[in-house]
Order: structure tokens, then sequence, then C-alpha cells
């Protein structure tokens, strides 16, 4: 969707390997760690429903097809989905994430209601640090805060709007400035006052080339990593709001893609609000002619 207007050929082939794997998962119904052993100590997946259900609303999405809708509607009722009420977003539930979107392609009450008592719980019941930031558990609080941030900036545009959507993009908000440092330390590697020197990352803690990177001089080291990895979102401060800027605290340290997906995402959608709202430019042009 987003290639199409400059670059059809490509969006035309993303879109039919999307329906590929789409296809592919329907017919070859399986947990993912199954397939790849690897991954089941760092990301075991607990079910495979939330993912094929926000594939064919993304499909419906792109394509305008009825049939995707159908996949979406029928699969989300299979799992339960109306009387869910989820407090995350994170690699493993997906589920709020085909929850608003499916309210913002069908307007239907059993999306829209499940976005509101999700945003209800993030909000109100969820714990969170003494500067705010939204804090689920221990391991990367930052992601699943991000996550939410994102939820909710979502749901705050959603038509017609919910009650409370002004609060909703308000709460989004003030996450994503808590991460960047509002409260006195950014947790984006790079950016901001007091940003993490020492995140939890093979390549940008090993020393210059030509020294050799091992245990000593890459991880246990004292100094800061000697490559700085901009934009990366570290894992988060514990409940107290205290964070420890070293390597071997890697629940709190450590970068990963799914840290950054979320984040980026808010920030995109804070961004694409200013540009909305800015009035337009007048013209500084002057008319010029004889007469």
């Amino acid at each position: 969707m987003f290639l199409r207007r400059t670059h059809r050929a490509l969006a035309d082939n993303a879109l039919a390997h999307a329906r590929t794997l789409y296809n592919f998962a329907n017919q070859n119904r399986a947990l993912y760690h199954v397939s790849v052993p690897q991954a089941k100590k760092f990301y075991k997946s607990y079910s495979d429903e939330d993912e094929r259900i926000w594939a064919a609303a993304w499909l419906y999405k792109a394509t305008g097809e009825r049939g995707y809708l159908a996949d979406a509607t029928r699969q989300y009722h299979q799992a339960a989905g109306p009387y869910l009420v989820e407090t995350e977003l994170s690699w493993d539930r997906k589920m709020i994430a085909v929850q608003v979107l499916m309210a913002n392609l069908t307007g239907e009450a059993i999306y829209r209601d499940r976005v509101a008592d999700f945003m209800n719980k993030v909000m109100n019941e969820v714990r969170s640090t003494p500067q705010g930031i939204m804090w689920l558990r221990k391991w990367a609080p930052n992601r699943y805060a991000a996550n939410a941030a994102m939820i909710a900036i979502m749901a705050s545009q959603l038509q017609p709007p919910l009650p409370q959507s002004n609060l909703y993009e308000h709460w989004g908000r003030r996450q994503i400035h808590l991460l960047l440092g509002d409260a006195g330390r950014s947790y984006v590697v790079g950016f901001g006052r007091n940003y993490p020197r020492k995140p939890h990352h093979r390549g940008s803690s090993c020393p210059r080339p030509p020294a050799i990177c091992n245990h000593g001089s890459g991880f246990s080291t004292s100094r800061p990593n000697p490559f700085i990895l901009y934009g990366a979102l570290v894992g988060g401060p514990d409940l107290r709001g205290n964070y420890l800027d070293r390597r071997n605290k890697y629940e709190q340290s450590e970068v990963a893609l799914d840290y950054n997906a979320g984040f980026q995402t808010a920030v995109a959608g804070l961004k694409q609000l200013v540009v909305e709202r800015r009035p337009p430019r007048r013209s500084t042009r002057t008319r010029t002619g004889s007469g």
C-alpha cells in the first residue's frame, strides 16, 4: 500500500507474495517455534490465530476483496475475539492490533468496544513507574508501553470517535515523550538527554577493527559502546523507575526489533497528526505585471 503510488510493480509483487504467504499459513497451521525450535527459548508462540486474523484484515485493506474480510470475521469469532480484553500488544499477542484495525475497517461495536476496554486497562489498571511509563513486566517494559502508545494513537483516530478518544491521544503522546526523555532520561540510543551508552547489543559494543571482539572487550568492559546504535529503544526501567545502563542488565539494556516496531509506528502516527493539523501555508508570491 505504501509503495503503490511510486513503485507499482514492486507493490504488486509484494501483494502477490502476501497472498501466497497467507494461503500457506492457512493451509499449514502450526506454531512458529515448532519449525524454528531455536526460537522457543526466546520467542515461544502460544497461538497463531491472531496473526492469521491480522493478516486477513490487512489483505482486505490492501485489496478490498470481501473474502479476506469474511476470513478475518469468521476466525475472529472462532478465537472468541469478541470477548477478549487484552492488556498487551507484543510479538506473541496481537489481538488488540486485530481489534483496532477491524474497528477501523468495519466500525462495528464488537471491535470498537474491545479497543475501549484495552485503553481503560492500560491507562487505569496496568502499573506505571513513578515517572509515568506504563510498566507491564520487568523484561523490556518499554516495548509494551510503546506498543500501547501506538494502539492509543490509532484508537484516538477511529471514526466516529470513541468517547475518550482525546484522552487516548494524550496518553499515547505522553508515553512516547517519556521514552524520549521528558522525565530526565531518554531510552532511545543517540537521542535526547542522558541516553543509554551501553546497550546490550553485540555489533555496537565490539571495539573498532582490527581490535578483537570478545567477552572482555565487548561485553564486560565499563566503557560506553564504541558505536552509537542510533534510534534503538532499550528495554527500560524497573517498576521504581530505576534504569541501570549496563550490558549485563539485559532485561533493561537489551535492544530488539520488536522493541522498536511499535515505538516507531507511534512516532510516525504523532508526526502524521501534526502534519494533518498544520494550517496550509499561504503563498508568499506577489503578483507582478505592468499596469
